[in-house]
């Protein structure tokens, strides 16, 4: 469907509402790759109808048959999602609602998949957890004989780092740099401990 093209844009602005009732979404790439993971991102499928589950799946050859890839459960959170798996080569990405068929309301602002970009050794310490680090701001207000009568948040979000040390040059030159290249302008979905 045309209208589920809204997922392949980059801001999480756009966002595809299926009707009610089993979908299958074929997503066709530009040339059969190789792919090892899949992450949905910008939904409320974790609350909606009390948590919608997304199957996914691919095809080999554009048209052909859906091979399982597993689901895709997001929280109550509603965080990004990805799923990692061993790597296939596809011409398709596919997600899927039949399971159970889901009812009008279900948002998805955005779909990846891909080859993922493995690092060639952990992080050390001094990472903290995005779903441990949120980050508020607010404003406080006072009367005018400075009692608390208050607070007001202005924004709310969550946010995290990482830091890697000793990468070798030449891997660092060659996988990524290109990361980092592309990161500058569009998201991308990290996975930690996978």
């Amino acid at each position: 469907t045309s209208a589920a093209n809204a997922m392949l844009m980059p801001n999480t602005w756009e966002r595809y509402r299926p009707s009610s009732g089993s979908k299958t979404i074929r997503f066709q790439l530009a040339t059969r790759t190789s792919i090892d993971f899949v992450g949905i991102a910008a939904t409320n499928a974790g609350t909606h109808d009390g948590g919608t589950i997304i199957s996914i799946g691919y095809a080999s050859s554009v048209g052909g048959s859906i091979i399982s890839l597993g689901t895709i459960e997001p929280d109550e959170n509603n965080s990004a999602v990805m799923r990692v798996f061993s790597a296939v080569t596809a011409a398709e990405v596919v997600i899927i609602f039949n399971s159970a068929p889901v009812g009008s309301g279900l948002e998805l602002g955005v779909i990846y998949a891909g080859k993922s970009l493995e690092m060639p050794h952990g992080i050390y310490g001094g990472h903290a957890p995005i779903v441990l680090n949120g980050k508020t701001k607010y404003q406080s207000t006072r009367s005018d004989s400075g009692n608390f009568l208050g607070r007001t948040i202005t924004s709310q979000g969550i946010e995290t780092s990482y830091k890697w040390r000793h990468l070798d040059p030449d891997w660092y030159r060659e996988y990524f740099q290109p990361f980092v290249k592309s990161a500058r302008k569009l998201p991308f979905f990290i996975n930690w401990r996978p």
